[in-house]
């Protein structure tokens, strides 16, 4: 593994939460944080946005899963950690689509396989994961609106007209930004057609009353 995937459990149990946090150090994942459930875990899981959750559906006097229906919208991969007499919990559990779920007791090559899982859906969500000076962001995909080069910086603009600045250039975000999704229309602009309102030879025009120049080499792809 190239990458050490930022893991959150949320088990409530002290002796089964560290055996998983040693399993999960032992294969190569980060746990940044181990909840009981006496925290506000669903504001916790916002602010540290890890890769994969490892959620207990039972979690002391909290449901599992209502805490993970609160943060859904993230689209982070969900194992969930279930007991043998949790059958009607399970199938609710189900219902959220998971990475994967284990029952109590597992080994490490149990979890293991599980993780493995959750790794083949960290490719699929459609947020970019960036570290700014405020610290780790995420950004989704929707909520971009174009992408500015400036030098060896690119300036994000979102829907909300809020701005994020990274440094790197342009085509290094756009390589790893869905196709589909973002074009550019200048050597200086990359913008997300899913917001764009009109064009013609000149300009873009795209939500936000955001208007853009083109450029005159990419004026076939717009009319494509």
């Amino acid at each position: 593994m190239d990458a050490r995937y930022r893991v959150i459990l949320c088990e409530d149990e002290a002796v089964v939460a560290n055996m998983i946090a040693s399993y999960c150090e032992e294969l190569g994942y980060d746990v940044v944080k181990v909840l009981y459930g006496d925290e506000e875990v669903d504001e916790i899981i916002k602010n540290e946005l890890p890769d994969i959750l490892l959620m207990d559906i039972n979690l002391g006097e909290k449901n599992g899963l209502a805490i993970y229906n609160n943060v859904q919208q993230l689209q982070i991969p969900v194992i969930f950690i279930t007991a043998y007499s949790d059958q009607e919990n399970i199938k609710r559990a189900l219902g959220f689509d998971p990475a994967g779920y284990i029952v109590k007791p597992f080994t490490k090559a149990q979890l293991m396989v599980q993780l493995n899982l959750a790794e083949q859906k960290i490719g699929t969500r459609t947020f970019l994961d960036v570290d700014t000076a405020e610290g780790h962001t995420r950004l989704a995909h929707s909520e971009i609106l174009y992408l500015e080069a400036q030098r060896n910086y690119t300036r994000f603009v979102l829907l909300d007209g809020k701005e994020v600045k990274l440094r790197g250039a342009l085509k290094t975000f756009q390589e790893i930004l869905p196709a589909n999704w973002f074009m550019y229309i200048h050597r200086s602009y990359l913008i997300n057609r899913l917001h764009l309102i009109q064009f013609n030879s000149d300009f873009c025009l795209l939500k936000s009353n955001v208007k853009l120049p083109v450029g005159r080499s990419y004026r076939p792809v717009l009319r494509g």
